[in-house]
């Protein structure tokens, strides 16, 4: 089913003016954004913190790029996690953007057995008024907000996928998942569900979902890296103009040989 445009954005408001009425701490850091983040960056604070030079982290809960961008440059964070660059308008409060890990952009799915997709088929799995699994059981889409940035990666690299995405939301009863936390709770508790999301998050909330191969290529970190595996989402940090000390002090960090490996497990791979 869908959820009611206005209880959404209802949602999001109420979490975004939380993050606003939370003073950056004095001596620890606050971050905030995509949801597909927040579990990369719950790891590396809790590692940096033990480090010689590090302080607390506090993670907050999923406020979206934009929401995370917002909260930044409204000053109740320190650091924001994009799952995009900064727009033009972003940039023009001050803020700046890095690229700080790349990780596989995951088909996921509640079914035990899916077998593969081959890229050009995935289109017509969404596009269908009823597309089935290899075993014949129902292919159950879950979508997207419009706004969301799965959107794009997903029309980006599968071939048709814009207007197969336009198709689906014109179908009744289709869910469309207003976060990324939301989207892999909707795929773990739907039968035959089929959605996207990042290899990271599946990893890190530990989701009861099967990982499907695209092109009879398994999404993991090794062969994202080895460019066998060719999709993949970009983790943006962004801060303002002027970042504190202890800000400086977790990026240095994000760049270490201890950070290196904790993005791996993590799903990741870090940009240099």
């Amino acid at each position: 089913m869908h959820f009611p445009a206005r209880r959404a954005v209802a949602a999001i408001t109420c979490v975004v003016s939380l993050a606003f009425s939370l003073p950056a701490a004095a001596t620890g850091l606050t971050v905030g954004g995509t949801g597909m983040g927040l579990g990369l960056m719950a790891k590396l604070g809790e590692a940096f913190a033990a480090s010689p030079d590090g302080v607390e982290v506090k993670v907050l809960p999923s406020l979206g790029s934009s929401g995370g961008i917002r909260a930044l440059n409204a000053g109740a964070i320190d650091l924001a996690v994009s799952a995009r660059p900064l727009k033009d308008k972003e940039k023009g409060k001050g803020s700046r953007a890095i690229a700080l890990a790349r990780t596989p952009f995951v088909l996921v799915t509640s079914h035990q057995h899916p077998g593969g997709i081959r890229r050009e088929a995935l289109a017509a799995m969404f596009m269908q008024d009823a597309p089935v699994w290899p075993d014949d059981t129902p292919v159950r889409v879950v979508l997207r907000q419009e706004n969301d940035s799965d959107n794009a990666v997903l029309a980006n690299f599968f071939p048709g996928m814009a207007e197969a995405l336009a198709r689906a939301r014109t179908r009744p009863f289709i869910p469309v998942a207003r976060n990324d936390q939301e989207n892999l709770s909707i795929a773990m508790r739907m039968e035959g569900s089929l959605t996207a999301a990042s290899l990271m998050q599946v990893l890190a909330e530990e989701a009861d979902v099967r990982l499907i191969d695209i092109d009879g290529v398994a999404p993991t970190v090794d062969n994202l890296s080895e460019r066998t595996y060719s999709f993949f989402k970009t983790l943006y940090v962004v801060f303002p103009a002027q970042p504190r000390a202890e800000t400086n002090a977790l990026l240095r960090y994000a760049r270490s040989v201890e950070a290196r490996r904790i993005l791996w497990e993590a799903g990741a791979a870090l940009v240099d």
